[in-house]
């Protein structure tokens, strides 16, 4: 149990340099050169992303969403009875976790919606996409 904690952590991390690079090259404060494969520039820059691409990101959730499913198995697991010590904090820890990689997904499609209800079993409908955009009203 413990270490399947800690392979979250491993699995949330492991797309954080894509995340810069990708980032870098959005703001215009770094660039990749890469001959054989120019879409770091024509795509990221120029568009449109492609969807079904997970290198770009149009299609750039898969870990994430991946690191969050594994959170609801540690989740699950951490409910049998031989694994119910440090049930809290492990709880804690994973559902923070969760909580980041929903946000990596959400700051890479803030102007889309992104699905939340992730916890599903294969038998059922896809998770509906929620909105995350705020209404603002005035007060008086």
């Amino acid at each position: 149990m413990n270490s399947a904690t800690v392979g979250l952590l491993i699995a949330l991390r492991e797309d954080i340099p894509n995340w810069v690079q990708k980032s870098s090259i959005l703001g215009r404060e770094g660039y990749r050169l890469d001959t054989a494969d120019p879409r770091f520039i024509s795509e990221l820059l120029q568009g449109p992303l492609d969807p079904s691409n997970n290198a770009f990101g149009g299609g750039q959730w898969t870990r994430e969403y991946r690191t969050i499913q594994s959170g609801y198995s540690i989740l699950t697991l951490s409910e049998r009875p031989d694994h119910r010590c440090a049930k809290g904090g492990r709880a804690g820890f994973v559902q923070t976790i969760q909580a980041l990689a929903f946000l990596m997904v959400l700051n890479a499609h803030i102007q889309d919606s992104i699905p939340i209800d992730v916890n599903r079993a294969i038998d059922q409908s896809l998770a509906p996409f929620v909105s995350m955009i705020r209404r603002t009203s005035t007060c008086r």
